[in-house]
């Protein structure tokens, strides 16, 4: 089983791949930063670089505070709503294109009841 790569752009895809991969893998958790990070690549990898140099030289993080510190700097941006894009979504092209761009934006919404 191969390492996602990560440059930057679906970052809730990343994530979810590599959560399956360290519970595959059965990874360690002080190690699940160390193994992400070396798949960073481009903007990624200065994201990280810079976050590491912002925590002191301190010990690596654990993977939620990794993972919240990604999310936070990749996620959604703060005019992003995919729940309003899922709504106003129409087929314009093959059902194929369209079903694409429904499942695109469903996983980026949050339909957990309160």
């Amino acid at each position: 089983m191969e390492f996602p790569k990560f440059w930057g752009e679906d970052v809730q895809g990343w994530i979810y791949k590599c959560e399956q991969f360290f519970e595959v893998d059965n990874v360690e958790e002080g190690m699940k930063v160390r193994i992400a990070s070396i798949h960073l690549s481009e903007k990624a990898l200065q994201w990280h670089q810079s976050f590491m140099r912002s925590r002191g030289g301190e010990l690596w993080p654990q993977w939620g505070e990794y993972r919240v510190a990604i999310l936070s700097r990749f996620g959604s941006k703060p005019f992003d709503d995919p729940l309003a894009e899922l709504m106003k979504l129409r087929q314009t092209d093959s059902v194929e294109v369209y079903q694409e761009n429904f499942d695109a934006l469903l996983s980026r919404v949050d339909l957990a009841t309160p």
